[in-house]
């Protein structure tokens, strides 16, 4: 399993893409007197988000901060896994094959596209915290004394720090509740009352935790500032319904689509579902032990369903988007247990169905599944080291830009999409983006439109060229010293990081597009990126200044 899990996002090490926040996160890490981790984190509510981050302060370059970042989400990511196969062994009492398809699946599920950015240390962290400390509850409920008192205090405190990952919150229940129903025998309702009052007296710490930590968030860490409305919890039946129909439409249906995706890969999973069904059928005393109790496929289907709706619940409810791509995937965190689950009971359940004489042949189709979502976990990949490429395109262009012109301000136009990919940067990111790696921004960088295919952007008309051809013509916002200070005081989010942003100067039109057609192959220019990046580095620069073709545009200098 830990290989699977490493071959899946193992390629995550090679990479070296920023992602939304990780561009203004990695700044303020190299800028000690800067503050604004400190200060954005503190009005999020959510100071303790600093301590992980804390340690790649100690390392020297922009460049170090990224691989390190890197290697720390993959290592938690993997780690997870092991643990949460632990937990369904120890808690859920399931059978060794069970435990460990499920956890495999998870290993591989391809839900979390942004692992390893350096805004986001603490997310995969968070969740091997979590699974730490199941481990440790299973632990302290073999010891006795002393000793369980000391496990359970130790996992008792790495809940609470890993509830900084504030969906985690809800999860835990979830997740207490799905290991007591997969251990019983007799789910008839006074059996589970009497079991669900015994285990409450038993652990009432456990339910407590959850608790202490959010009254304690709450009193001495609240949203403050521009985030006083931070993930404001509204139980809004519009805002509900519309976040389960987001969830099947954005989420569920677009991870399936890609994972059937790739012809070769479809081959792959072909190959070895058939070598695994020769491996059932020739050597039945090895697979004996995979075949489990009756009814375990329903329960893992249900609990499964379960968690799917934990999972998505915190984030329905403060409006926040659940989708499988780019910056949107960091809201699907804690998708792969529940996804495995549901795929693992689906396909018990259809075993014991179709195909009763042979109880092991589902095996044959978690290992189709596997290869599928390995091959998925890898285009996702590439796809984003593709988008990062093109993005470090772009701040090339700017940055000289602003050695250059010194311009006050860059409205920009990125007229270059890549599928599966962000469509937009607010404000604060393409300005960081286009700041030196050791210094706060000079120039504010707004992006006026949209990296949407086939449209017009907003502002923008479309006339009749010389040749007869249509020809977009970019519209252009004004902008005045005046509208200059509103946009840093109420749309970067953190205008005390834009202090040093000239407020009258030069000001330009910038527009990127593709610099050849077909530009917007995700993987075919993450694979080129990664093979020139790490066996010929000396053609790397010119190869992302390929990927882009930038117009300039002088506007009026903005005046007081």
């Amino acid at each position: 399993m830990f290989l699977l899990a490493l071959l899946a996002h193992g390629l995550v090490l090679l990479t070296d893409f920023l992602i939304w926040d990780g561009w203004w996160a990695n700044a303020d890490l190299g800028l000690p007197d800067a503050g604004i981790l400190t200060r954005q984190l503190t009005e999020a509510g959510k100071p303790m988000e600093g301590w992980f981050l804390a340690p790649l302060r100690l390392l020297g370059s922009f460049e170090s901060r990224v691989i390190a970042a890197k290697a720390a989400g993959v290592a938690c990511w993997v780690g997870s896994f092991l643990a949460m196969h632990v937990c369904l062994r120890r808690l859920a009492r399931l059978p060794l094959a069970v435990a460990t398809a499920i956890a495999c699946l998870a290993a591989v599920a391809p839900v979390y596209e942004v692992l390893g950015d350096v805004s986001l240390v603490m997310y995969p962290a968070g969740v091997l915290l979590f699974w730490i400390g199941w481990v440790l509850v299973a632990d302290s409920l073999d010891r006795r004394g002393t000793a369980a008192l000391f496990v359970r205090a130790a996992a008792l405190a790495l809940l609470f720090v890993s509830f900084n990952v504030n969906s985690l919150l809800v999860m835990h229940y979830a997740v207490a509740a799905t290991f007591a129903i997969l251990r019983l025998r007799d789910l008839r309702w006074p059996a589970l009352r009497g079991r669900a009052a015994q285990a409450a007296m038993r652990a009432p710490d456990l339910l407590a935790v959850p608790i202490v930590f959010w009254l304690w968030k709450s009193v001495f860490t609240p949203t403050s500032g521009h985030y006083a409305d931070y993930n404001r919890v509204a139980f809004e039946l519009p805002k509900l319904a519309l976040g389960c129909l987001g969830l099947v439409v954005d989420f569920l249906t677009p991870m399936m689509r890609d994972a059937i995706a790739s012809g070769v890969w479809l081959l792959l999973a072909a190959v070895a579902t058939a070598a695994t069904w020769w491996l059932t059928t020739r050597r039945p005393e090895t697979t004996a032990a995979a075949e489990p109790e009756p009814w375990l496929g329903e329960r893992l289907v249900a609990c499964g369903i379960a968690l799917i709706v934990a999972a998505a619940f915190p984030y329905m409810v403060v409006g926040q988007a659940i989708m499988s791509y780019g910056w949107w995937s960091r809201s699907c965190l804690l998708f792969p247990l529940p996804i495995a689950m549901t795929i693992v009971g689906l396909l018990l359940s259809m075993n014991r169905r179709v195909l009763p004489g042979r109880p092991a042949a589902w095996l044959v189709g978690t290992v189709a599944i596997a290869v599928l979502f390995l091959g998925a976990c890898w285009r996702d990949t590439l796809t984003m080291q593709a988008y990062g490429a093109k993005q470090a395109a772009i701040r090339r262009d700017l940055q000289e830009l602003i050695r250059r012109d010194a311009p006050a301000a860059i409205q920009l136009r990125d007229y270059y999409p890549i599928r599966g990919t962000n469509d937009f940067y607010p404000i604060a990111i393409w300005t960081f983006l286009a700041a030196p790696a050791d210094a706060l921004p000079t120039t504010l960088v707004l992006e006026t439109g949209g990296t949407v295919p086939g449209r017009v952007s907003v502002g923008d008309d479309v006339k009749q060229g010389a040749d007869g051809k249509p020809m977009v013509v970019m519209g252009r916002l004004p902008l005045s010293s005046a509208e200059l200070q509103r946009l840093i005081d109420t749309e970067t989010g953190m205008p005390y990081a834009m202090t040093a942003i000239r407020r009258t100067g030069p000001h330009l039109l910038v527009a990127i597009h593709p610099a050849a057609p077909g530009s917007d192959d995700g993987p075919r220019i993450g694979i080129e990126y990664l093979r020139r990046r790490w066996l010929a580095p000396d053609t790397l620069n010119d190869y992302v200044t390929s990927l882009t073709r930038t117009l300039v545009e002088p506007l009026p200098p903005i005046t007081n």
